[in-house]
């Protein structure tokens, strides 16, 4: 097994639950078809991940505020995704992933549900939140203009890495 470390913690030598924790508060997913929970506005959705942490009501608020700010939703926190486009959706879905300020964000072909147009404003924020913020991007995608967004880019082909 290969040593794995991350901010000085070795990863791979963690269980399964030590891993899961780890997960939890170091890494957000973002996910292509966004993910969010039909019946909850935007607000809801984004705090779905504090409701497993030690945060009261009142800390979850706040971060959740915070979260709908850096994305530029604040006045669409009380709707629902069906109430919002498809780039309001994902800037959600990033929000959500963006609340516990994890260091590390996945990104599953983020632009690929998506206008050029938005996908570029998207592949923009999530290079605001590499530059400005320090989260770490580590985006799949099939997608060359997304790929071309990236400081640094490995292919895979068939499984292998092609340095």
């Amino acid at each position: 097994m290969a040593l794995v470390s991350i901010n000085g913690e070795r990863i791979d030598q963690m269980n399964s639950k030590q891993l899961s924790n780890w997960r939890a508060g170091n890494v957000g997913f973002i996910f292509q078809f966004y993910n969010l929970l039909p019946v909850l506005t935007a607000q809801k959705n984004i705090e779905l991940p504090l409701l497993l942490t030690n945060l009261s009501s009142s800390e979850r608020k706040k971060h959740v505020e915070t979260a709908l700010n850096i994305v530029g939703l604040s006045d669409r926190s009380g709707h629902k995704p069906s109430e919002l486009s498809g780039g309001q959706q994902q800037r959600v879905a990033i929000a959500r992933a963006l609340v516990s300020d994890p260091d590390i964000l996945v990104c599953d072909e983020p632009t690929g549900d998506l206008d050029r147009n938005t996908a570029t404003d998207i592949l923009n924020l999530l290079k605001s939140l590499n530059e400005d913020h320090g989260k770490t991007i580590l985006m799949v995608t099939h997608d060359p203009a997304a790929a071309d967004s990236a400081k640094r880019s490995l292919h895979l082909d068939k499984g292998k890495l092609i340095t």
